[in-house]
């Protein structure tokens, strides 16, 4: 990406090559238009207080990324400071002799498929030993079984 310095630099050159005012003060206007959106912070009023995303964010508690992502949406400033937001469940884990790992971790360790690992412990509640030393049952190709 390009950043402003190299904008700049380029109408400059192609301005002096130009003598039609007109085309130069619409690539300047745009240019600044672009420099004025990206470095002023995005603002949202909800109950007739007026801040930034960032502030926003410490008094809800919500991402700044997530406030964000919901304006750049379009979203109205009520929705996207009352829509919940709910944060993604933390990896489950499963212990095993000393070590804790995720289902992906134990997968790679044991060779046993990750959704054959978490079927077993959190689905079919098997001890910990269980789900990882019982070898994997084989299926029939002709029977499905």
């Amino acid at each position: 990406m390009i950043n402003i310095d190299e904008e700049l630099s380029m109408i400059r050159k192609w301005r002096e090559g130009c003598n039609c005012a007109v085309c130069c003060a619409v690539l300047i206007g745009k240019l600044e238009a672009r420099l004025k959106k990206h470095n002023e912070p995005i603002k949202i009023t909800y109950k007739r207080k007026t801040k930034t995303i960032k502030e926003w964010s410490k008094i809800t508690g919500i991402p700044y990324r997530i406030l964000s992502t919901r304006k750049c949406k379009g979203w109205s400033d009520k929705r996207t400071i009352e829509f919940p937001y709910k944060p993604t469940p933390p990896l489950k884990t499963i212990k095993y002799k000393g070590q804790t790992k995720t289902c992906s971790e134990w997968a790679a360790v044991t060779g046993i498929s990750a959704n054959v690992i978490r079927n077993r412990y959190f689905h079919y509640n098997k001890s910990a030993h269980k789900t990882l030393t019982e070898p994997v049952r084989s299926r029939n190709l002709i029977t499905g079984r």
